[in-house]
């Protein structure tokens, strides 16, 4: 039998505000989010679909360029747009270079449980050409509230404090470690998006008290330079603190 073909990715942008990308699409199960804040481009951030050859089927994008460019298949090695926007200084410590082009989210949030996920990947067309150099585009989740040090990021490798950076998750970065290739697909050659490499579906999770007040930024910048593209998928209704309690 001849493999179906995987699905290509299609993004719209500008069709949601950004609290209802949080509220509508991203939002899952027993909590809350308020003061839903957004800087950057608008047209950096939007809504995906049929994006299961990825591992993650549908979400909310946040891109460093233009989020309908990660529509595949990947026909450039060097897609980009510079959105001549600022950085995020969060970034610029994870990037060890200066940011620019961020699309930034930020809002309060309320559990009802001890802990909250959420599930993501990352991409980029920084890939496979500018690992273990100093264009190490980034993006992070940073958590504060009770148990956290301000703006603790939570983008790390699994069972690791490593952030998960272009720079660490790769297929050639055995040069600059600590590398972690298991967690890196290639897709020079692939059709279902537009990005050079991605990660594989990753957890971040934050351990949370009862009804107490957290705050996360969830952000993706250029960094180096405001050329090739970088990207963050959100999986829809992922960020949840466990099983529905009623």
């Amino acid at each position: 039998d001849i493999p179906e073909p995987p699905d290509v990715i299609q993004v719209e942008s500008g069709v949601l505000t950004p609290e209802e990308l949080i509220t509508d699409v991203f939002l899952g199960d027993c909590l809350s989010a308020s003061n839903i804040q957004y800087t950057g481009d608008l047209a950096s951030i939007g809504t995906f679909s049929t994006g299961s050859s990825m591992g993650i089927e549908e979400g909310i994008i946040l891109s460093s360029g233009m989020a309908i460019d990660a529509e595949g298949p990947n026909t450039s090695g060097s897609t980009g747009t510079g959105m001549y926007t600022n950085g995020l200084a969060l970034l610029d410590v994870i990037a060890d270079n200066t940011t620019t082009d961020a699309a930034v989210f930020q809002f309060d949030f309320v559990a009802q449980t001890d802990g909250v996920t959420f599930t993501y990947v990352f991409a980029s067309d920084e890939y496979p050409e500018f690992v273990c150099s100093t264009v190490n585009d980034a993006f992070g989740f940073f958590v504060s509230g009770p148990g956290y040090a301000p703006n603790t990021n939570i983008a790390t490798i699994p069972g690791t404090t490593d952030p998960v950076t272009i720079n660490n998750v790769n297929n050639n970065g055995d040069l600059c470690p600590p590398f972690y290739g298991a967690y890196y697909n290639d897709n020079i050659t692939g059709v279902a998006h537009e990005f050079d490499g991605y990660t594989t579906p990753l957890t971040a999770s934050i351990v949370t008290e009862a009804c107490a007040t957290y705050q996360i930024i969830i952000a993706v910048a250029d960094a180096g330079d405001n050329i090739y593209d970088s990207a963050v998928f959100l999986e829809a209704e992922s960020f949840t603190a466990g099983v529905d309690v009623g």
